[in-house]
């Protein structure tokens, strides 16, 4: 509670100073949220960025989804990764792994098939944790014939499976 809790009081005294556009404080603060599980103070935040004439950059958004993903908030999640995609905001490997990980919390199996579909048709980093978190997630939900593709496709992409990929 204490790290968004000093982060509130850094941004506000950012908000008076001059450093008034450095983006930097407020994905500390947007951070600080996450890590206290206040995932609805972090997407207040990133709402009233705007406000300040601030647009919310890659590092912002995976730090709300971080914060999505704490929180078990699988809906907000994949309306984070929408919205990232209508502000031209770039989701990288870390922004598809936390959404992946707010479904597995979820268990929507569904939303993750879908996340990786989106992560490979944008060509986004294939990091080996979003294949490894989403066979995870397969194997919490049961759907082995798609622990099985997602392991086939790790493999076609060069990403060494773990040992959770190979159980699923």
């Amino acid at each position: 509670a204490f790290a968004w809790h000093a982060a509130a009081g850094l941004l506000h005294a950012v908000r008076r100073g001059p450093a008034r556009g450095d983006l930097r404080p407020y994905n500390a603060v947007v951070v600080g949220c996450g890590n206290g599980q206040q995932w609805e103070l972090a997407l207040g935040l990133l709402d009233d960025m705007a406000c300040w004439r601030l647009r919310a950059d890659t590092v912002t958004y995976n730090a709300a989804l971080s914060a999505t993903e704490a929180g078990g908030q699988w809906e907000r999640a994949v309306a984070l990764l929408v919205r990232m995609r209508r502000q031209r905001v770039e989701a990288d490997g870390i922004s598809y792994l936390s959404a992946i990980r707010a479904c597995i919390v979820c268990a929507r199996w569904q939303n993750m098939f879908s996340i990786l579909r989106e992560m490979r048709r944008r060509g986004a980093d294939h990091k080996p944790e979003v294949y490894h978190a989403a066979a995870s997630g397969y194997a919490h939900c049961r759907k082995w014939s798609s622990a099985t593709v997602l392991l086939a496709d790790q493999l076609g992409l060069g990403i060494v499976p773990d040992a959770v990929s190979y159980n699923a």
